[in-house]
């Protein structure tokens, strides 16, 4: 077989320590790294959004998302 380069998306709730809401951890395949694959998969959600600063999620920070740095 031949590799290939792919990349996960990983997108997790808000809930921290607040028990009466349950922690959610979602995974989401790409074939590539642009900031349109995360964009489709939020839709309309809007809030804060910690990303590396690959500039392809510029377009994420341009409709209400708050972007926040990653400190890698």
């Amino acid at each position: 077989g031949q590799t290939r380069r792919a990349y996960l998306f990983a997108y997790a709730n808000a809930a921290g320590h607040d028990e009466t809401v349950p922690s959610i951890i979602l995974f989401d395949y790409c074939a590539s790294r642009s900031g349109q694959h995360a964009q489709r998969f939020l839709g309309d959600w809007r809030g804060r959004l910690m990303v590396d600063d690959f500039s392809g999620y510029n377009v994420l920070f341009t409709s209400g998302i708050i972007e926040l740095g990653c400190w890698a």
